[in-house]
């Protein structure tokens, strides 16, 4: 199982947050910390996740990236656009994992 120290993770936080700011949904990290088969049917089971993907370094998970509904108003961009560019954000941090 892969692990991300502090820096990268703090990284991927302000990420996340600049994500939400300029799409309108909420891009959320979740590290590997038991079983990703566990933690993608705990994200999936959740009632405000839209979308998924695993974050890999091509051997072993490091964690998932989610897009949740936003919990206040109607997001500007729609959920398929969102999601175009949360998946190439995936693939990126895949590579740097």
């Amino acid at each position: 199982m892969t692990t991300l120290a502090a820096e990268p993770r703090n990284s991927i936080a302000l990420l996340c947050r600049r994500f939400a700011q300029v799409s309108g949904w909420d891009l959320q990290f979740t590290p590997v910390t038991h079983s990703p088969a566990e933690i993608r049917a705990e994200l999936e089971q959740q009632g405000n996740c839209r979308w998924i993907t695993e974050i890999t370094d091509g051997s072993r998970p490091a964690g998932f990236l989610h897009i949740d509904q936003p919990e206040a108003v109607p997001p500007p961009h729609n959920l398929s656009e969102a999601t175009q560019l949360a998946e190439s954000l995936a693939r990126l941090l895949g590579r740097l994992a």
